[in-house]
């Protein structure tokens, strides 16, 4: 008989304690393409036990992002932590009429000082289990008295807990260097990592995907769901993205979220091509669809050191995928332009500027520079360094209208070669030192325009 293989369940469990970030965004997009890849599921779990800072317009902007980059889930399998507190207090009981868990009354300044004492031992700090062996009597005996609301800590042994990170590779952690810990806080709710460890269980979660910066939670999860006979997930700890200063990823270092990314017009494919690598190798670097990038996911690939944010490659990603967007679709692209309306031959702008744009803003300012007389150009043009004098402005005026070679003829005529010809010229059309060959950007602009920017400069030197 063989035994049937398992079906992935993956889950991406955020906070709704901020927006999405690009770190955020690639757990998300690595749980949903590994179980993509294995014809299985990706659940959602909203991890809101912290009151203060869980925020439903936070929640409202992750589910909005991820459904804009295309992530699917089950809707009417979304969890909500805050509303589960029933089901993680059946799993209290079990633990405490199991022994695994006990009451705990000392209160933060005894633990501090037990802290500081054992740090000055130079002893890694842990709860000295003052309280593990109180009697239900002295218990009770102690609220009434005392009117102290305990703490719920699980009682841990010195053996060791081991684990096989999929990322990682083995783990061993000393149960007696981690001490009991905190699973129910003072006023009842459960701490983070219990709650996380029981309901990738109860939701089945087969493959657990997350920062490394919760390894250090593992060790706990683990110990309770063998108290209570739950089935342990296979846990993958994915190394931090850093910055430019090689630092976490944060805002001050480079960080931006998904909502920023797709309000500056990113392309969705642009940032899930970047996303799916960073940290992961893939030997096609073409880009790919999210069922093509899920078929070349391997949990093999992803690398065990920290990936950095790069986003000059963002942006190549974004150029390589836009560009090939507006080529294809002209009347789209600029439909998301504020000043599409300029545009009289969509085909032939984009033929002649798509090389150089990257974002729809780009594309805008091109349409402004190119068409609109109100446009004022930010950059400057050293006219006597280029040996343009009142009278070489005033022949490229009447000039204007003639074909390109007569226009070019005319100011080299008078010495006006080379860059001192194409820079000045480029200038006159649309404010730029770079973009398209200028004889393309003379034949294209309106004559009228052209005439109306040599016009400006001529009077701005009277």
């Amino acid at each position: 008989m063989t035994t049937p293989i398992e079906r992935v369940i993956t889950r991406f469990a955020p906070s709704p304690t901020g927006i999405m970030t690009i770190g955020n965004y690639r757990t998300a997009l690595w749980a949903y393409l590994f179980a993509k890849k294995h014809h299985g599921e990706m659940l959602l779990r909203v991890e809101d036990t912290d009151r203060e800072r869980s925020k439903e317009e936070y929640l409202d902007q992750i589910i909005t992002d991820l459904a804009a980059m295309g992530i699917e889930y089950d809707s009417s399998k979304v969890l909500y932590q805050s509303k589960r507190n029933e089901i993680y207090a059946q799993y209290f009981d079990q633990l405490c009429a199991s022994g695994h868990a006990y009451r705990c009354y000392c209160s933060p300044e005894e633990l501090a000082l037990e802290r500081k004492v054992q740090l000055s031992q130079k002893v890694p700090p842990r709860y000295s289990g003052k309280c593990r062996h109180l009697s239900a009597e002295e218990c009770a005996k102690i609220e009434k008295e005392k009117n102290i609301k305990p703490v719920l800590r699980f009682a841990l042994s010195d053996q060791k807990i081991q684990f096989t990170d999929i990322v990682l590779g083995e783990k061993v952690f000393e149960g007696k260097d981690i001490g009991d810990f905190v699973i129910r806080k003072q006023d009842g709710d459960p701490t983070f990592f219990f709650c996380n460890a029981i309901d990738d269980a109860l939701s089945g979660v087969t493959h657990a995907l997350r920062g490394d910066d919760h390894l250090t939670n593992t060790p706990r999860q683990l110990a309770i769901l063998d108290a209570l006979g739950l089935r342990r997930p296979h846990y993958g700890h994915l190394p931090l993205i850093l910055g430019s200063d090689h630092q976490p990823l944060s805002k001050r270092n480079g960080s931006l979220s998904i909502k920023e990314l797709l309000q500056s017009g990113f392309e969705v494919s642009a940032i899930n091509n970047y996303c799916a690598r960073l940290g992961h190798y893939c030997p096609d670097m073409n880009p790919s669809s999210l069922t093509e990038l899920a078929q070349s996911f391997e949990l093999t690939q992803i690398s065990s050191s920290p990936a950095h944010f790069d986003r000059a490659q963002l942006m190549d990603w974004q150029r390589r995928i836009y560009q090939e967007h507006i080529q294809n679709n002209p009347h789209v692209a600029l439909g998301r332009c504020v000043h599409h309306s300029l545009v009289s031959h969509p085909e032939k702008f984009i033929q002649l500027v798509w090389p150089h744009v990257a974002l729809p803003a780009d594309l805008d300012n091109w349409i402004t520079r190119l068409h609109d007389s109100g446009c004022v150009f930010t950059e400057t043009c050293d006219w006597a360094a280029h040996g343009w004098t009142k009278d070489t402005l005033q022949i490229a005026l009447s000039s204007v209208g003639q074909p390109w070679s007569q226009w070019r003829t005319a100011l080299e005529s008078l010495g006006c070669k080379g860059k001192s010809l194409f820079w000045p010229t480029r200038y006159l059309i649309s404010g730029m030192h770079d973009g398209p060959k200028i004889e393309e950007l003379y034949n294209y602009v309106a004559p009228e325009l052209l005439r109306h920017r040599i016009q400006g400069v001529i009077n701005g030197l009277a």
